[in-house]
């Protein structure tokens, strides 16, 4: 048995957006976050800062695993969805992202980022702790911690990556690392 492992019949490419059910709107470029819980530490602030260069005629952030004090404080441009314990639901969001981030400076594993790829979507992730071991040139970009204006340029690139190609590559990776069994 492989520990902390994902279940590939949960996580992996769906057709079923939820962009509806949180009023994501469809014709914009979704850039998804999930963090169990947000800090400094997860990249909050970076997101923060991000949110603050987007282009937002053509991009949405939408961030998971908000407290409902933290959704209050967000830019009017951020959507905020609290933490979530229906994994069906969340796959569907990685599913329906375009882009998933995780902006992390203290990771222990990265699942969120494993569930993301497993799901399809490319990422870009910090270079900090565990997070670049999982990703591989065909399902994303790992950028130097805290670099804002990398993280723009890697999403505009990661926007051009195939999810059909991800996902292939991501079932047998993900299956010979982190398939629960």
């Amino acid at each position: 048995a492989i520990p902390n492992g994902i279940d590939l019949k949960v996580f992996k490419p769906t057709s079923q957006s939820i962009r509806q059910k949180y009023c994501i709107p469809q014709d914009k470029i979704m850039l998804l976050a999930v963090s169990f819980v947000w800090n400094k530490a997860k990249g909050y602030n970076d997101l923060l800062n991000l949110n603050c260069k987007l282009d937002h005629n053509r991009y949405v952030l939408v961030m998971v695993g908000l407290e409902k004090m933290q959704i209050e404080q967000l830019p009017k441009d951020i959507i905020g969805i609290e933490r979530t314990s229906n994994i069906n639901e969340l796959a569907k969001l990685y599913s329906s992202a375009d882009v998933f981030l995780n902006p992390s400076y203290q990771e222990t594993m990265g699942m969120v980022t494993v569930e993301a790829i497993a799901c399809g979507t490319p990422v870009v992730v910090y270079n900090k702790t565990a997070v670049p071991e999982v990703v591989e040139t065909n399902s994303g970009f790992v950028v130097e911690a805290g670099n804002i204006e990398a993280m723009l340029e890697k999403i505009e690139l990661a926007c051009k990556l195939p999810k059909e190609n991800i996902a292939i590559c991501a079932q047998k990776y993900e299956r010979q690392n982190y398939l629960q069994d």
